[in-house]
């Protein structure tokens, strides 16, 4: 203690102030530099000596419950900081308050490699809750309950929104209200809720849009500029009914739309019972007040994209019209790429995949089976069933064609064909002159398959030539079904009034010859 006070004393000298002061009347503020080191701990301030009455005058100009601080550089005075404590609490508790403040900063030197600064919550000495930053660990920011019990975040006063239990056994997070996911474009926090979790009456989460939102109006709606007067509408996906608008044109606008998927039902602004499940079905549907009820249903990837002016079509499979704009009504396709490149057409039937995929303008053709009828681009009134089944012609009208190359019989439990016959239904009616004479003229043969398409090939057959018939047929008989020269084909059904007539003829004969 010698030492220090003749440090003082020497001090004093040097700042030119009384030798005799009595060191117990002041305070020394600043750097004493004595052979035991530096006995104060600011290097920044100039050696300073001040009185009692000094420090105790300057302590008297703070405010009450306020931490003071040295103002005003190396000679400066005290002062109040930005620090505050409150009166004592009800609770027995007092409270800290940073003043005027934008952060509180906890600063950890680089050069300390072991801890992790934090901020931390104790009862009674014992930790509870820290925030801080993972310095010596991964370098992430952390909350963490040192009980292991997990973190509740919520309102106070209220139930907490969002539960993150670590309980070991019971890990679990629940959501107890909903979570918007606001698009805030170039990074400015503005912008409006683009999507929402919420949690339903079961406890399953669920995606909504909150304007679009109505019970009483059975409206469900998220999309990408979704309108605010649906009735009955159901739309979930980014542009999924986007463009669904308010009642117009005669007719109850939007009523009992259903759009699911990226841009179902995008374009239509006043439409009503349509149903879109799939990306873009129906993208560019916009019949407006065109029909009354249009009620097209297009379930699938691109169903019915290009129905840009339709009524009650039924589409279920990707792809289909999916190519060529246009209006098409009462279709029905089943299968991916059924009818994909139909432009206008109506009461057509596809079922199977790419069944009528070429049909581009076409009515009341039905095609059943996988690429059944898939080259036509036209033609009306046709029937194709079997896989990869072809009709006489692509542009052939009025055909039906049962079973592919390759079908070896055609079985059903009767045994003809029962067509119309009725007398009231004929006019000019003759008897024929096609019987005895005709069948000398016909050519049985026969043969063995050989077809260019590779089917039956090598199997043994009878029955006739159609290039001989050709010789002997007329607009009578049409024994050869000549829609396709390059496929020429016989009908052997036609010959049955023509046998008849032979066997009359030959009875003539038999007749004549007993009686003679």
């Amino acid at each position: 203690m010698g030492n220090i006070l003749q440090d003082m004393m020497g001090l004093l000298s040097r700042k030119k102030v009384a030798k005799k002061a009595d060191p117990n009347n002041y305070i020394i503020l600043g750097r004493i530099q004595g052979p035991e080191g530096i006995y104060a701990y600011d290097p920044k301030m100039e050696n300073r000596l001040i009185t009692f009455e000094e420090f105790r005058t300057s302590l008297n100009s703070g405010t009450t419950n306020f931490v003071p601080l040295w103002s005003d550089g190396p000679k400066g005075t005290l002062a109040d900081s930005k620090l505050e404590q409150s009166p004592q609490l009800s609770s027995g508790l007092y409270q800290m308050r940073v003043n005027d403040c934008d952060r509180f900063i906890i600063n950890k030197p680089s050069s300390v490699t072991s801890g992790d600064p934090e901020y931390l919550i104790q009862q009674d000495k014992v930790s509870k809750v820290s925030i801080g930053w993972d310095d010596d660990g991964g370098g992430f920011g952390f909350i963490y309950n040192w009980a292991g019990l997990g973190l509740k975040l919520g309102a106070a006063g209220n139930n907490p929104m969002l539960e993150i239990k670590t309980t070991s056994g019971a890990e679990e997070i629940d959501l107890h209200k909903s979570v918007k996911f606001v698009d805030y474009g170039s990074g400015s926090k503005t912008g409006t809720p683009t999507f929402n979790l919420s949690v339903n009456s079961t406890g399953n989460i669920i995606e909504t849009n909150p304007i679009q939102y109505s019970p009483a109006s059975g409206t469900f709606m998220q999309g990408a500029n979704p309108a605010t007067t649906q009735v009955g509408v159901t739309a979930f996906g980014i542009g999924a009914g986007a463009s669904l608008g308010p009642t117009g044109g005669g007719v109850p606008g939007d009523s009992g739309n259903t759009a699911f998927g990226f841009n179902a039902l995008n374009l239509e602004n006043n439409e009503v019972q349509c149903t879109a499940v799939g990306y873009k079905a129906l993208a560019k549907q916009n019949v407006s007040a065109m029909f009354a009820v249009p009620s097209n249903t297009a379930i699938g990837f691109e169903a019915g994209m290009e129905c840009t002016l339709s009524l009650a079509d039924t589409f279920v499979g990707a792809e289909i019209k999916s190519v060529n704009a246009g209006q098409s009504t009462n279709n029905v396709g089943v299968g991916r790429s059924c009818l994909k490149n139909l432009q206008d057409g109506s009461f057509n039937i596809a079922l199977g995949a790419y069944a009528l995929e070429g049909l581009i303008s076409a009515n009341q053709n039905i095609a059943i089976g996988w690429k059944a009828n898939d080259g036509a681009t036209t033609g009306n009134n046709n029937i194709v069933i079997g896989d990869q089944a072809e009709p006489s012609t692509l542009t052939i009208s009025n055909e039906i064609t049962l079973g592919n190359s390759n079908t070896a019989a055609l079985r059903c439990q009767v045994t003809s064909i029962t067509a119309l016959s009725d007398k009231r239904d004929k006019k000019d009616i003759k008897d024929s002159v096609y019987g005895l004479d005709f069948i000398d003229n016909l050519k049985p043969v026969t043969f063995e398959w050989d077809r260019r398409d590779g089917a039956k090939k090598g199997l043994k057959d009878v029955g006739f030539v159609a290039q001989d018939l050709q010789e002997v047929d007329d607009e009578y008989t049409r024994l050869v079904y000549e829609t396709n020269p390059e496929k020429l084909e016989a009908t052997y059904g036609r010959l049955i009034p023509v046998l008849v007539k032979a066997i009359q003829d030959l009875s003539a004969k038999v007749k004549a010859l007993e009686n003679s």
